[in-house]
């Protein structure tokens, strides 16, 4: 059963009341009850009374469920997060690496275009060295693409849990607003039967 249906029939529950209610109180100032309706009335509210701690629990026991969701999904936004922050970093440091090998090996140092070629002592050398390279830089550039992918998959989980914790902080204050309403009727009630309860004795 959702939040709605529980506030809808916690509503109807406490129109059913009140109205009962009110024709009660409404009996004429100059109407006196005999100790038969007294109790009769006294009775009556025992059950109502009883009935709204039962709907009463049932309220606590939603706003509980909902509460105990929404921290669960804050807790998952917070990993996640930290998750982001370490892919993120972690595509950085690859990138960086594959730019420095790709300066390295296209630009200068021992390295070089140049060197791969002038050093190579023969044509399967040379392919051989040119292959060795490529294959660097094709693996760090995969290691990249990995690292992107995983970084874009946990942005759009990050985007489901926000929405997530945004419709549960929506339940859980529509919980704790119905729970507070039917708490003031509760507390209506309590003060009907103890002043019935006050007449009879």
């Amino acid at each position: 059963m959702t939040n709605k249906n529980l506030s809808r029939r916690a509503l109807l529950a406490t129109a059913g009341m009140a109205a009962t209610w009110a024709g009660l109180l409404s009996t004429p100032a100059w109407a006196d009850p005999s100790s038969t309706q007294l109790q009769a009335q006294l009775d009556q509210a025992r059950a109502d009374l009883e009935s709204m701690g039962d709907q009463l629990a049932t309220l606590q026991n939603a706003l509980s469920t909902t509460s105990e969701a929404l921290e669960a999904t804050r807790s998952q936004v917070t990993e996640t997060q930290e998750k982001i922050d370490a892919t993120s970093a972690e595509l950085e440091q690859k990138r960086g690496v594959l730019s420095d090998r790709m300066r390295s090996a296209y630009k200068g140092g021992s390295e070089s275009a140049l060197d791969v070629i002038l050093g190579s002592t023969s044509v399967e050398d040379l392919v051989s060295r040119v292959y060795y390279l490529d294959k660097v830089n094709e693996s760090d550039a995969n290691a990249i693409d990995e690292v992107r992918s995983l970084t874009e998959q946990l942005q759009q989980q990050m985007s489901d849990l926000e929405n997530q914790q945004s419709e549960q902080e929506a339940q859980a204050a529509e919980a704790q607003q119905n729970l507070s309403s039917y708490e003031s009727e509760v507390e209506r009630a309590q003060s009907y039967y103890n002043s019935l309860d006050s007449q009879v004795q």
